[in-house]
């Protein structure tokens, strides 16, 4: 793993992040269609059952909520403690 993190430190462009460097530039085409296939695969069976599409999207809209609520009290909390 270090290996990998030391060659992407030094071959990525100011753009790139560690997923899109790892998919254009170290998995070779096999491995990327694998990965298109498993991904379609996976939309086919779920993505096109209704009633898994609207769990999915409450689950997510449901954990952003509660992201977003523990945030605002942790900037809450350090603005009480930074006035006091």
């Amino acid at each position: 793993m270090k290996k990998i993190l030391d060659e992407y430190q030094r071959t990525k462009q100011p753009t790139d992040d560690f997923t899109w460097w790892l998919i254009h530039r170290k998995l070779r085409l096999r491995t990327k269609l694998f990965i298109a296939f498993i991904l379609w695969a996976l939309f086919i069976k779920f993505g096109l059952n209704l009633v898994f599409m609207i769990y999915f999207f409450e689950f997510f809209a449901g954990l952003s909520v509660l992201y977003f609520i523990i945030l605002g009290i942790l900037k809450f909390v350090s603005f009480i403690k930074k006035r006091a």
